[in-house]
């Protein structure tokens, strides 16, 4: 520590996926005018810093954050970063594709060809999901999915498009059966099929009304089937995911089987991990009513 500051925490990947991602949404459904040109300034401001970083998200001590690496030198040279090495390539492109769409600036076209072309980006990408035993980040899925938006929306046109529909492809293969309706609609969305709809609409049914972050224990349980295997977090988990009324209320990055999660009921959630999957679906006319 200098003296001056006193990190808790620094922002990483997820936030700026995160925000690209719902900056875009913003300008396609809801900005005009003023609010708009705001927005798109926004996006040029956030991507151009990146770009003039090395491809690299930089604190106010002027060192990269801890996750806001996108560079090649760190994901195709460095062994720490085999894991996120996809997972980081899909989001810069992202990024780019999106910044394109809403700028046309060269240096946006420029970077992304050079992440395309000179270091493979396109075919790291198709990789994205890291799954497995111990391995299954669900906190990444949110990673996948929101980049996938910005590449495939904004580049109907790109060459690469192939990739990173198969990408989409392999992502959803490894969730598809994790009853997480947000990903079953937006997987439906961007591949043009039926991404088991019927079990995202079940699902969105069942979703309480009760936003308290209760504790559920269901590890007593003799009508769930255990899991030999634990969890990525080391947790007892069940074969497969715990009904919606009867697990945790925070659903955007857990684990759909761990048999006991959730708070102490001491916070409420906001809701929008239902949001988003209810009014995708409506947009898209998966649910008329």
């Amino acid at each position: 520590a200098d003296g001056k500051w006193q990190w808790l925490d620094d922002t990483s990947s997820d936030e700026i996926t995160g925000h690209l991602f719902s900056i875009s949404l913003f300008i396609d459904y809801v900005a005009e005018g003023e609010l708009k040109t705001r927005a798109i300034a926004l996006i040029d401001r956030i991507v151009t810093n990146i770009i003039d970083h090395d491809f690299q998200l930089i604190d106010a001590d002027g060192k990269p954050t801890r996750w806001g690496i996108w560079n090649p030198d760190s994901l195709n040279h460095s062994p720490n970063w085999s894991y996120e090495k996809g997972l980081n390539s899909l989001q810069i492109l992202s990024f780019l594709r999106t910044a394109i769409h809403f700028t046309d600036k060269k240096a946006f076209k420029t970077a992304y060809q050079y992440l395309t072309e000179s270091e493979g980006y396109a075919d790291n990408a198709v990789q994205a999901k890291i799954y497995g035993p111990y391995e299954t980040s669900h906190s990444d899925d949110i990673l996948n999915f929101f980049p996938y938006y910005g590449l495939l929306k904004y580049g109907s046109d790109d060459p690469l498009r192939p990739k990173y529909i198969q990408s989409l492809a392999r992502t959803w293969t490894a969730v598809q059966d994790d009853h997480m309706p947000v990903w079953n609609i937006m997987a439906s969305a961007m591949l043009n099929r039926d991404c088991n709809l019927e079990t995202a609409v079940r699902e969105l049914q069942l979703y309480p009304l009760d936003l308290i972050d209760w504790t559920m224990n269901n590890s007593h349980r003799w009508d769930l089937t255990h899991d030999p295997l634990i969890d990525r977090g080391r947790k007892a988990q069940a074969v497969d995911p715990i009904p919606t009324p009867e697990n945790q209320i925070f659903r955007w990055n857990t684990n759909p089987r761990r048999l006991d999660a959730g708070g102490n009921g001491s916070s409420e959630v906001s809701g929008t991990y239902f949001l988003v999957a209810y009014w995708m679906a409506r947009y898209e006319g998966y649910i008329t009513e």
